[in-house]
């Protein structure tokens, strides 16, 4: 079984980078996610940011938010936490919760923004309204 699971990561992670060479975003965004996690590659997270960077750059929401938490823990980039910021606004303003609440926790924290206590506010109303939301309906 391992072997055959082995066989399918290496045959996605070859189409992945097909794919991530024809500037597809969510094909960036699925290389990155390969190299972070050693799915049909060895683990190298400097390569996963940089896919999840390319990605990002071409409008993928999911990357923007794996790019910031990358700026954030400096995980195969150095630690930067006003590009954390800069990236968990963008990701939050296309309705990332986890983005909403991590950005809300900058503001409160002063890490990579000025102190907003509105905008912390804002955040964490946005992520509560979503967790309600989301509670309601199951």
């Amino acid at each position: 079984m391992q072997n055959f699971q082995n066989e399918v990561y290496d045959e996605a992670f070859r189409l992945f980078s097909l794919s991530a060479e024809q500037a597809y975003p969510a094909a960036q965004f699925q290389l990155g996610v390969c190299y972070a996690n050693g799915l049909g590659t060895l683990e190298d997270m400097v390569q996963a940011f940089s896919y999840y960077l390319k990605s990002a750059q071409n409008g993928n929401v999911d990357a923007q938010y794996e790019v910031a938490v990358c700026f954030e823990y400096g995980e195969g980039t150095e630690q930067n936490m006003r590009e954390a910021a800069k990236w968990y606004e963008q990701a939050a303003n296309q309705g990332i919760v986890e983005a909403q609440y991590n950005l809300a926790q900058c503001y409160s924290d002063e890490t990579g923004v000025p102190q907003d206590l509105k905008k912390q506010c804002i955040g964490m109303k946005k992520r509560l309204l979503r967790e309600i939301h989301t509670h309601s309906t199951i």
